[in-house]
């Protein structure tokens, strides 16, 4: 007589449709691993190029930066050298011993329309305190003696240098104001 078995539950998917998964999956993996092989390898050429291409670039941005730089000086020497803003700059208040700020304003506003072609001119004194700066209204004070680019400047070298300001960047140069070619009156 023997042990008698429960019949065998129907399989919950046919032999076809398991084949069919099987055969899908294989696919997609292939399929998807020569994605992730392509996206890698053009990733590193494409990196590659880059840095070549930086490299190749240096010298150029380098160009122009000094040649930016060196048409900035130029622009600013016009106002610096001129003899009516080097008599502003000595010429000082005897109540506050700095030169008279809505003065130093106006004539800076005219230098920069006509010269200048900067978006802001700073006029600083012999301590490194700003006294106008055309862009902002008066009064207008700040101590500009740490910034590299003043501090330069007021041992009588031309600067140059970039600047954030009100969420911008600039490129800037500074000079010396020089009354008599040698006494140092202030900076702009």
């Amino acid at each position: 007589k023997g042990l008698k078995l429960p019949p065998p539950e129907p399989p919950r998917r046919s032999l076809t449709v398991k084949i069919f998964l099987m055969a899908a999956l294989l696919i997609l993996i292939a399929v998807g691993g020569a994605v992730a092989v392509s996206a890698y390898r053009s990733r590193a050429v494409a990196d590659a190029k880059i840095a070549e291409d930086l490299k190749k670039s240096g010298p150029a941005w380098e160009s122009f930066a000094q040649n930016r730089y060196a048409e900035l000086q130029r622009s600013l020497a016009v106002v610096v050298n001129n003899a009516g803003t080097i008599s502003l700059m000595s010429t000082l208040v005897p109540e506050t011993g700095r030169p008279d700020p809505a003065t130093v304003f106006d004539t800076l506003k005219r230098e920069q329309a006509s010269s200048a072609r900067a978006d802001f001119l700073i006029a600083v004194d012999p301590k490194g305190q700003a006294i106008a700066r055309t862009d902002r209204p008066l009064p207008y004070s700040a101590d500009l003696s740490g910034v590299p680019t003043i501090a330069g400047a007021l041992q009588g070298d031309q600067t140059e240098g970039v600047w954030l300001s009100g969420g911008k960047l600039y490129d800037v140069v500074a000079a010396p104001v020089l009354e008599g070619g040698t006494r140092l009156v202030g900076v702009i």
